[in-house]
């Protein structure tokens, strides 16, 4: 009996398996296309791209177009077809496709043409025999003019062809081809060309520079005529080998092409012995002059054979040889990473007395290099006579050679022998006193200490440590010398002292650290940073040292007196500086001279900028003072990255000199945002503050992802999962209803 209920189950269930079929299908079959529609804009933009003029090309646009082409073909037949009739370039109304093959017509233009043919001389024309043709194409134009274009003529002369186009017009003056044009040589009528040069049975292509039409127009045209086989006769004369001019032919013949030749009879010579011909004439190919060889009587030859070296073939073979003679050796071809230093026993060349066996010596590219900066080095001078020459060419120009080799070369040098040597001179004449590293010097020193600092930096741990150790004067070592002039050379940077604390003094929620790094100096002495004082968002920093000598402070290419006047008071300077930053600066003691040397020191520190504080003392001097902003990094001299948000963190070399050093890198300041700002007292002014500093482009390196945007290239990966689960969901559902329905019943 019929179930009326049972059928309508089974119809949702196979409407609900359909709506599965066919969200699978889309999925399947359209998402294809989706992922493919970047692939054909990205080919349409390229053809965009290109130039609608075909006189417009060189030769050596070739790559160019065919890297186009390349991406053009590698589409689906499908996705080509709607190139083709896509518009869109600036220049011309022409599809895109027609565009894309006026470029390829365009630079297969200049195909060289051999136009060399078995043709006899004459005129060939359609009524000749054998009868010349041709065909015209204008290719994917839409055009609607129609103006064929033929090959009315070919001439051929010396067994060259040369040939007369026609074209039905009269309104192009020339035709352009492979970069050359040929004018109209017709008066009235139709426009004809001459003296074109091409292939016979082949596809040539060329533009017309049409009066009518504001760009030349791209064409083909296909030649077809019967050439007759060749059969080409050569000229073999044979020659005695010792007499000039005609009088030393012994006989010439024709010889057809790939056959061979007859030598003369038995030749007679004075105090001589005819040994052989000096060419093999059994399969001649080419006109051919032979020369008997002569060996004189009593006298001994031989051979001498050339090898290119490591291969073992053979190069040239050099045969009767005359005892004692001179034998010049053959020119060697190149060999891709390898230079070619000479043969392996060049003195025997001189004078002949045996067989020989020459063979090609080689250096890889790489020891060249290596053998050329290890002179430079061998060249430089005893270190002790190096110290404080910064301009020593003799270092400068074994840094720069030993800086530009690669790794491969570099390890080609001995490490302690060599790498250690120049490193040592390029260390030595850098200044040692750091106050001699100044503005007025930052030019001249800047290239040795950045040279010196990444030669260190290029050498193992192992020679580090012992340059560590090594002392080329008695108040540093080379790794002292060097770290000195690097932090001397950072000091010089400007300070850029901007924070988002208000106007007033601070002396709680500043840390800081100093160390004199490589120092092998027994004094502990210290810097501290005591207080801060803020002034419309510029700081100043009062530095004390735990001694008591220290009397000038060199930073910001500025020097900084001792503030402190009473006696046996540590020393204090009142410096700007940056918060949150590692900074390097020099300082030099009261009872220094001329000659001695300043102290390089580096310091970190610390505040956090979003909780601080003035001290309760200044608070009310510091009513209705300004807040500071962040910094644009885009104007920093490091060229660090710009403030996103209110607060600067230091740099990342604090505390690492083996970094430094090794990456020649001196610390620059980075920006990060400070929630605790929310809360502040300057909030308000701070975000001012941050939010022009983003208004310079700081946030314009922010990811679209960041601001909710997904990358493009995941649209076509996120909707195929979601039609795919879209799919499941139904399937499963489909499923378990029938199963419910089963049950049920």
């Amino acid at each position: 009996m019929f179930d009326s209920t049972h059928m309508k189950t089974r119809m949702r269930t196979i409407a609900m398996v359909l709506f599965s079929a066919v969200a699978l299908f889309l999925m399947c079959g359209l998402m294809p296309n989706y992922a493919y529609a970047a692939a054909v804009d990205d080919v349409a933009a390229e053809i965009i791209g290109l130039k609608a003029d075909p006189t417009a090309y060189s030769a050596s646009d070739r790559a160019w177009v065919e890297g186009v082409l390349a991406d053009y073909n590698a589409l689906s037949d499908q996705d080509r077809a709607d190139l083709d009739a896509r518009h869109g370039h600036k220049d011309t109304d022409q599809p895109l496709g027609r565009v894309l093959e006026v470029a390829v017509w365009s630079v297969h233009s200049y195909d060289s043409i051999d136009n060399w043919t078995t043709l006899p001389d004459g005129i060939y024309d359609a009524s000749t025999t054998p009868a010349l043709s041709s065909s015209y194409s204008k290719g994917k134009s839409t055009s609607p003019r129609q103006k064929p274009w033929s090959v009315k003529s070919v001439t051929v002369s010396g067994g060259q062809a040369t040939a007369t186009i026609t074209v039905e017009s009269d309104t192009y003056p020339g035709l352009w081809m492979g970069g050359k044009t040929y004018p109209n040589t017709s008066s009235s009528g139709n426009c004809e060309f001459e003296g074109i040069p091409i292939d016979l049975n082949s596809t040539f292509y060329f533009a017309g520079v049409s009066s009518s039409m504001p760009i030349p127009i791209a064409f083909s045209l296909t030649t077809s005529i019967e050439e007759p086989a060749y059969v080409a006769y050569h000229t073999v004369t044979f020659r005695d080998g010792y007499t000039e001019g005609d009088e030393g032919i012994l006989k010439s013949e024709e010889v057809e092409h790939g056959m061979g030749a007859t030598a003369p009879e038995q030749l007679i010579r004075d105090g001589f012995v005819f040994y052989a011909w000096d060419k093999e004439f059994s399969n001649v190919t080419s006109d051919l002059t032979v020369n008997a060889i002569w060996h004189k009587e009593g006298v001994n030859y031989y051979t001498v054979t050339f090898y290119d070296g490591p291969d073992g073939n053979i190069i040239d073979t050099i045969e009767n040889v005359e005892e004692g003679s001179l034998v010049t050796p053959p020119e060697v071809s190149k060999r891709p990473g390898y230079t070619f230093v000479g043969w392996d026993h060049p003195e025997l060349l001189d004078n002949v007395t045996s067989d020989l066996t020459i063979i090609a010596q080689w250096m890889s590219d790489d020891e060249v290099s290596a053998e050329a900066v290890r002179k430079k080095i061998e060249a430089i001078p005893a270190v002790e006579s190096l110290i404080g020459d910064t301009d020593n060419p003799a270092v400068a120009e074994a840094g720069k050679a030993y800086i530009a080799m690669t790794e491969a070369q570099r390890s080609l040098l001995d490490p302690k022998k060599e790498q250690l040597r120049l490193v040592r001179a390029l260390i030595a004449v850098l200044p040692g006193d750091p106050f001699d590293i100044n503005l007025d010097t930052q030019e001249r020193v800047t290239t040795p200490i950045k040279t010196a600092q990444t030669a260190y930096g290029l050498l193992s741990e192992e020679l580090q440590a012992q340059l560590d150790k090594e002392a080329p004067t008695s108040s540093r070592t080379y790794g002292r010398h060097l770290e000195s002039a690097v932090w001397a050379l950072d000091s010089l940077r400007p300070i850029n002292d901007i924070t988002i604390l208000k106007d007033g003094t601070y002396s709680t929620g500043i840390t800081s650290t100093s160390t004199r790094g490589k120092s092998t100096s027994a004094r502990d002495t210290t810097l501290t940073v005591k207080s801060v004082t803020v002034k419309d968002g510029h700081v100043t920093a009062t530095v004390e040292c735990s001694g008591t000598s220290y009397q000038t402070l060199f930073i910001g290419g500025k020097k900084y007196e001792n503030t402190q006047t009473e006696v046996g008071a540590k020393p204090q300077f009142e410096i700007p500086l940056n918060l949150n930053s590692t900074v390097h600066f020099s300082v030099k003691s009261k009872s220094a001279t001329e000659e001695t040397e300043a102290v390089a020191f580096e310091m970190t520190v610390s505040a956090d900028e979003g909780s601080m504080t003035p001290d309760p003392k200044k608070e009310d001097d510091d009513k209705g003072g300004g807040s500071g902003g962040g910094t644009d990094g885009s104007n920093s001299p490091d060229g660090g990255s710009p403030s996103l948000g209110p607060s600067n963190s230091g740099g990342s070399n604090a505390g690492n000199l083996s970094s430094l050093l090794r990456t020649g890198s001196t610390g620059t300041g980075s920006s990060s945002a400070n929630g605790a700002l929310a809360d502040s007292e300057a909030s308000k002014s701070a975000s001012s503050k941050s939010n022009n500093v983003a208004g310079k482009g700081g946030l314009a390196t922010e990811s679209a992802s960041a601001n909710g945007i997904l990358p493009i290239n995941l649209a076509p990966a996120i909707a195929g999962g979601t039609l795919f689960a879209a799919s499941l969901g139904c399937l499963a559902f489909a499923l378990r209803f029938v199963r419910r329905e089963e049950l049920l019943r």
